[in-house]
């Protein structure tokens, strides 16, 4: 899957996916080249942007020892792109999504 496919994926989910869901959209989104990533921005933007509305409105709520380790692959991943960005305000809010797809468990 490319950005616009995960993008048009995130947009037909609800708003507030199940943990399941989201590792899905997790799992798409880390198999994407870091340029692809950056070419794409904005779509980018949106997916995360939906990603940490629901997590951090239920998702978080099901984090367990279990599926700890791969959010926190993800939380690595996304603050890999962060380092990436030249620009200031994309990479406070991809460190501001890192921070909030943290787990305790980590």
């Amino acid at each position: 899957m490319d950005v616009a496919e995960i993008l048009c994926l995130v947009m037909a989910m609800p708003t507030i996916m199940t943990l399941n869901e989201e590792l899905v959209v997790i799992s798409q989104l880390m198999n994407l080249s870091e340029d692809e990533v950056l070419l794409n921005y904005e779509d980018f933007a949106t997916i995360l942007d939906r990603l940490h509305e629901s997590h951090t409105g239920g998702g978080i709520f099901e984090v367990s020892r279990d599926n700890a380790l791969s959010l926190q692959s993800f939380v690595t991943w996304l603050r890999n792109i962060a380092s990436r960005t030249e620009i200031n305000s994309n990479r406070a809010f991809l460190n501001s999504v890192a921070v909030d797809m943290s787990t305790p468990f980590s």
